[in-house]
Parts: C-alpha cells; structure tokens; sequence
C-alpha cells in the first residue's frame, strides 16, 4: 500500500457521515481541552505575584457610592434613607412637628404629578424633561389634569402620555 492509496482511503473515509462525525467530535474536544490549558497557564503569573493580591468584592448594597448617580437603585435607596430618618425622628418621642418627607404624610397628601410656569400656557408631568427647565421660584404645581386645564392650561407635547 503506498501514501497515494492511504490518502485516497483517508479521504473516502472522511466524506462519510461517520467520518465527519468523528472528525467534529475531535475537533470540539482538541479545542476544549486546549481552552482549559489557556486559561489555566493564563492565571499561573497571576498567583506568583507578590505585589498582587485578589480580594472579594463585599460591596454593601446599601452605600449608595456602588450605584451610579441618576439610577433607580439610588432613588429607591434615597427614598428609604429618607423613610429611615422619618421613622426614627417620630419614634424619639419628642414634641415636633412630621417631617414632610415622612411615610404619613406621602400617604395623606399625594405629590402633585403636574406643573407648569407661572408665565407658560402648558403643563407637564413633574417628571418630564420640559418641567426642569422651569426656574424652581416660577413652578406652580397642579394633582390633577382637571386642575391644570382649569387654570386655562394645555397638555404639552413635549411629555408623551400627557392627558
């Protein structure tokens, strides 16, 4: 048998289904196995360095320094620090007067949800991007839609869903 027969054999064997079978089988094996190495022989530098140590990550999700500004996270954090601080100032005991900011008084009196200028023709959710142009002294606030459009107000077109 010469190298041109054992080629020709070779090739016939691997144009058979069992053939290309086996020859995925060892490829996807070859390459795991030399995955593993890599990253073994990757990590071997690592643990021989002195001036290198690994330590957990025992971030407390409660320090508002681990959430980015502006996030949900540290809104709901804020909010219940503030919830925190209402609670244990109306459990001291003492003589003063609810926070504003306390869990009761968000529950008696919702948060107005429009506003609008005192110069301006429209309104706005409190949350829209048009209501933080309005300067802080010249906001007038309205809870309801019914209550905007009877100072003579119209929905903006600036906040999407505004009645």
């Amino acid at each position: 048998m010469n190298i041109t027969e054992i080629q020709h054999k070779i090739k016939d064997w691997l144009g058979s289904h069992t053939g290309q079978t086996i020859l995925i089988i060892l490829i996807l094996i070859i390459s795991n196995i030399g995955s593993f190495y890599l990253g073994q022989n990757s990590i071997k530098p690592l643990q021989n360095n002195p001036n290198l140590s690994i330590e957990e990550n025992n971030y407390n999700l409660a320090d508002p320094e681990v959430y980015r500004k502006g996030s949900l996270a540290q809104a709901v954090y804020t909010s219940s620090k503030s919830q925190e601080i209402a609670q244990n100032d109306l459990n001291t005991g003492e003589n003063r007067e609810v926070p504003t900011n306390s869990i009761n008084s968000l529950n008696t009196q919702p948060a107005p949800r429009y506003v609008a200028s005192t110069n301006g023709r429209v309104y706005y959710f409190t949350w829209c991007a048009g209501a933080k142009n309005i300067a802080p002294e010249k906001r007038v606030y309205f809870k309801t839609a019914v209550d905007a459009r009877g100072a003579g107000l119209k929905p903006s077109t600036a906040c999407p869903d505004l009645d």
